[in-house]
């Protein structure tokens, strides 16, 4: 994700968005087209949810009036939120890192474990806004061990096992169960061939 996003340095293959092959550190311009959220929240604690949104609003020099920004903040029911966001929920800071990401409204959205922690409400908020996001014709990445969230968000869907990287397409992968036999599978080569040395 760090890579993708332009933060670490690779050290082989290649970064391509839209056919462009990509340079670490990315441009200004790229910056504004990528933006990852990561497993903690990216909210400053000893501030509003608002000013959190006015924060985000100068530092990418975002063209939003304060009506904007206070129907962003509806649509993730949090307009009535006045108190300082350390006082927050797991799942009100989520909502509001989304709050964030809708506004900056980037092309390409990163989001590392999103359902983490959450409960059946904010997952359910959660996917509604993903499945929204992707209808805007948003390309999603996202890491996840939450396969129910992942099936139901997801057009293909990566697992990584034993250093390599096994790809599905998302409606083929209709259970946990289907998912781990390909685990066991590599388990039981595995113990084979150590029984066999």
């Amino acid at each position: 994700m760090d890579i993708l996003v332009g933060l670490n340095q690779f050290d082989r293959g290649n970064v391509i968005i839209d056919e462009n092959v990509m340079t670490i550190p990315y441009s200004k311009e790229m910056r504004k087209t990528i933006f990852l959220l990561p497993v903690e929240s990216i909210t400053i604690e000893y501030l509003t949810a608002l000013e959190n949104m006015d924060y985000f609003k100068h530092i990418f020099e975002l063209n939003k009036s304060g009506d904007e920004i206070v129907q962003i903040l509806q649509a993730y029911k949090l307009e009535q939120e006045s108190g300082l966001v350390k006082g927050f929920s797991t799942g009100m800071r989520k909502r509001l890192d989304l709050a964030i990401l809708d506004m900056i409204s980037p092309d390409i959205m990163l989001l590392d474990e999103p359902s983490l922690g959450l409960d059946v409400f904010h997952v359910d908020f959660l996917r509604k806004r993903l499945l929204a996001y992707k209808e805007l014709g948003k390309t999603l990445i996202i890491t996840s061990h939450d396969m129910a969230l992942s099936n139901r968000i997801a057009d293909r869907i990566y697992l990584f096992n034993n250093n390599q990287i096994i790809e599905y397409d998302a409606d083929d992968v209709n259970s946990e169960e289907m998912v781990l036999s390909t685990y066991d599978a590599d388990t039981a080569t595995d113990s084979d061939a150590t029984d066999g040395e």
